[in-house]
This record gives C-alpha cells, structure tokens and sequence, in this order.
C-alpha cells in the first residue's frame, strides 16, 4: 500500500485498534471508525460508541485487506483536508525518514 494511499484514504468504516495511547484505558480498545474529527476517532465496539482522541495515540487500521499502522499526531486533519493535503502530508514523512 503506497503512502499516499494510506495516508488519503477515508478510515470511516475500517475496523481499528487503539496499539498505543497516553491515555492507558484507551490501549486494546478495537472496532469499527464510525466518525472521524479533526482530533478524534469514534468507534463503534460491543460496549458502545467510544471517542478516541488521535493526539498521543496510535491506531492499528485494516484498509483495503491491509493492517496499517497509523500515529494519530500525523493524521489530525478533518476527512477532506487530509485527503486535499496528502501530497503535503507524505512529502513531510518522507523526510523524517531521511533524518
């Protein structure tokens, strides 16, 4: 899966998993993104619907059959700037990773 995929697509309807989060009573929550905001996530779990800040968190998201690992600080951006902005947001990880 390309950055600009993972990076520009819509989470809404994915099943994820919360890996990491500053909060720990938020670590292992898991179902399906039924909201995205700017700062948060909403799951849908058995226990019901769950909001998930992206701030400080770090989700595990299956997207198109693949199970991708996402930091929510690099994804806190609404739906539609995210996916406006990708370019930008792929161009800045790119050089991360070369530092």
């Amino acid at each position: 899966m390309s950055e600009y995929e993972k990076y520009g697509s819509n989470y809404i309807g994915s099943n994820a998993k919360v890996c990491h989060s500053s909060n720990p009573l938020l670590n292992g929550i898991a179902g399906k993104i039924v909201d995205e905001s700017k700062n948060m996530f909403t799951f849908s779990t058995g226990a019901g619907e769950i909001r998930v800040p992206k701030t400080g968190s770090e989700f595990m998201i299956i997207l198109k059959g693949n199970e991708i690992k996402i930091n929510g600080n690099d994804i806190q951006f609404t739906v539609q700037d995210r996916m406006k902005n990708t370019g930008k947001i792929v161009k800045s990880k790119m050089k991360e990773r070369k530092r």
